[in-house]
């Protein structure tokens, strides 16, 4: 059976929007189940949603829809971990957080689809407490870090390849935030994961900390303007997190903001 979420990845819309839909201007469209063969196997037999049923455990995805598109373009976003946006089961109106507004705010004028996904699946949406949620999701529901990490690695190359089977060699818009151990490895699978025109040619961020991560594209300082003309095109710097290959990223040579 076709998930909204996939539809959506062949270009369908939704035929009945709410009326806060109509209000704020767009709609979204979740994925709480990995996509792919590969990601439904890592997560077989585990649970996704909390023990009183009422709050998914994972986002693997989420798609941003401007009411009125300005065309039919998809751009991928890959940011830290899901927030809060869409984590309610059965929620009329699928709720949105502040991060999910803006980037409504800055891509929804250029793009039809605005495809979210993270380095790590699990919703938290305070990052200081993502080292509990990892031991919690372990000790409490059997699902290892081995368990969600392999989903969601799994998960976006399915989403890649299915847009990418449409004729959409779509680009990928970095928005991490400052990378701890537990999650840069994460973000060396994904990096990893993807093909070699992906990580030459369609890798962007918004603005590159003095860490050399991809700056979070709705940060607790001041604010700038990611709009694609903004963009900065950049190469992935191989680094090491212990015995774990993973990359910095830095501007791409010959670039304007090279």
């Amino acid at each position: 059976m076709t998930t909204p979420f996939q539809a959506m990845l062949q270009g369908k819309r939704p035929t009945v929007l709410t009326e806060v839909d109509q209000q704020r201007g767009f709609y979204l469209i979740p994925e709480h189940a990995p996509q792919g063969a590969a990601g439904q196997a890592a997560l077989a037999g585990k649970p996704l949603r909390n023990p009183a049923g009422d709050q998914y455990l994972f986002r693997f995805g989420m798609t941003i829809v401007p009411v009125t598109p300005p065309n039919q373009r998809a751009v991928l976003v890959l940011m830290m971990n899901p927030g809060s946006a869409g984590r309610q089961v059965g929620a009329a109106t699928i709720s949105a957080d502040n991060t999910v507004k803006r980037l409504y705010r800055q891509l929804g004028p250029e793009f039809g689809r605005i495809i979210t996904v993270n380095t790590m699946p699990f919703y938290d949406s305070a990052s200081q407490h993502l080292r509990q949620t990892i031991r919690t999701l372990a000790d409490e529901a059997g699902i290892t870090p081995a368990n969600w990490s392999q989903a969601n690695v799994s998960s976006i190359q399915a989403i890649l390849a299915q847009l990418n089977a449409q004729g959409e060699n779509v680009d990928i818009l970095l928005g991490t935030g400052n990378l701890q151990s537990y999650n840069r490895a994460e973000f060396g699978k994904i990096m990893r994961a993807l093909t070699p025109d992906q990580r030459a040619n369609h890798l962007y961020a918004g603005k590159i900390l003095k860490s050399g991560d991809s700056a979070h594209l709705n940060p607790q300082g001041p604010l700038f303007d990611f709009g694609q003309a903004n963009w900065l095109p950049v190469r992935l710097v191989p680094t090491r997190v212990g015995r774990s290959a993973s990359f910095h990223v830095a501007p791409k040579e010959g670039s304007a903001h090279g």
